[in-house]
């Protein structure tokens, strides 16, 4: 499958859903729970508090009555799939994969391409692939290529807003589920509480766990380079977007005196950026698949992250994010849990993966596996808005 704005196919390791496969989508179905609370509130470096979390998918079916279903992102609703995206896949009935990708995707160019008009974009694939996947008899992540049915898990939370006990109580849970490395929230604004917060972390999980934090892109880059040098001694794996994630020249400035590896790419849409971002000096890629164009797009990255020997993440949604980590045959690939906020989403699926040791097992027969569990979700009472929409 091509990357959206190329007409090449890219190298996936395993099956090709070629560029020229016909796509006949026949119907369409929008769903987003209420809002279903978090078991405490929960603050990033930068932003809360985070209260509830929800629930959004979409579900196309072809001419053949495979229904793929794929997540989306929240923010904006059903509106950029009413509008536009949806009359258009109607409207394209037939075309090949590859032509109907890049014209969905210039489609919504005006939107800006960190829009969220773009994620839309990638849901509608991840769909289509999930279609691909079940006529082929494979799972999603076998087509795509990978060796293992799991991935490496890290845990991640220990937001802003807590502290002492509640805030080691909450490493432990994570260091308990993850493979060996934790990542932490510390506070961008004063650097000697963030040292204080980092120190008592380092001590209490001790030296067999690597520790990550993140400061949700706060610091100048002045600061981000005296706090790299003075949290050293910490043995940090990587500090994550230390500054504005479109300011350029900061990431150059941070990532070329940083003792610490820095990670960025979670804001990211397209895989174009990325290439500029090694360069730079970024050593850790944070592609969301969930938020990029398309599968073809996060798949990019993973090429240039192994090519380039640089480590990888996705975070998000961490079931679909575990579904694209083990595509990664290499061994420094990573699913993200943030547990405050998405440690409850599996048990609103039909298959969840398996936490377990660290890693993430998955347990589906075919396609994606990210299909809700509707009975559940209807039996709590738990079901928002619903949306069907006919190509006739």
């Amino acid at each position: 499958m091509g990357c959206v704005g190329s007409n090449n196919d890219i190298n996936l390791r395993g099956y090709r859903m070629k560029s020229e496969e016909k796509i006949y989508i026949e119907s369409a179905v929008l769903r987003q729970t209420k809002a279903i609370p978090l078991k405490r509130a929960f603050h990033d470096a930068t932003m809360g508090p985070f209260t509830h979390f929800q629930i959004c998918t979409i579900s196309l079916t072809d001419k053949d009555g495979y229904t793929g279903e794929a997540p989306f992102v929240v923010r904006d609703g059903f509106n950029h799939y009413e509008s536009t995206l949806i009359p258009f896949l109607f409207d394209s009935y037939g075309e090949e994969h590859q032509n109907l990708l890049n014209a969905l995707y210039w489609k919504m160019r005006n939107f800006g391409f960190r829009d969220s008009a773009s994620s839309a974009i990638s849901s509608i694939d991840l769909a289509l692939h999930d279609i691909a996947a079940q006529k082929h008899k494979l799972t999603f992540h076998r087509m795509m290529g990978a060796q293992n049915d799991w991935c490496k898990v890290y845990g991640s939370g220990a937001g802003i807003n807590i502290k002492g006990n509640q805030l080691l109580e909450e490493v432990d849970y994570l260091k308990e589920i993850s493979c060996g490395l934790i990542k932490i929230k510390v506070d961008p604004v004063d650097a000697n509480a963030a040292y204080e917060r980092l120190a008592a972390v380092r001590t209490h999980v001790g030296d067999n766990c690597r520790l990550a934090f993140d400061v949700n892109q706060g610091m100048s880059s002045n600061d981000a380079i005296k706090f790299a040098n003075r949290v050293k001694e910490l043995d940090i794996a990587w500090v994550e977007e230390p500054v504005h994630s479109a300011d350029m020249t900061a990431l150059e400035d941070v990532c070329s005196h940083s003792p610490i590896p820095v990670a960025l790419g979670e804001s990211e849409r397209s895989s174009k950026s990325f290439p500029y971002y090694y360069k730079m000096g970024v050593k850790h890629f944070q592609p969301q698949v969930q938020k990029m164009a398309s599968v073809g797009e996060w798949i990019s990255v993973r090429n240039l992250a192994e090519e380039k020997s640089c480590t990888i993440s996705c975070g998000g949604i961490a079931p679909l994010a575990a579904q694209m980590i083990s595509t990664c045959n290499f061994d420094e690939a990573y699913c993200e849990l943030l547990v405050p906020i998405m440690g409850d989403y599996h048990n609103y699926m039909k298959t969840p993966p398996r936490l377990s040791d660290g890693r993430y097992y998955l347990e589906h027969s075919e396609g994606l596996g990210m299909n809700i569990d509707l009975q559940k979700i209807n039996k709590l009472d738990l079901m928002g808005d619903l949306k069907v929409l006919d190509r006739e």
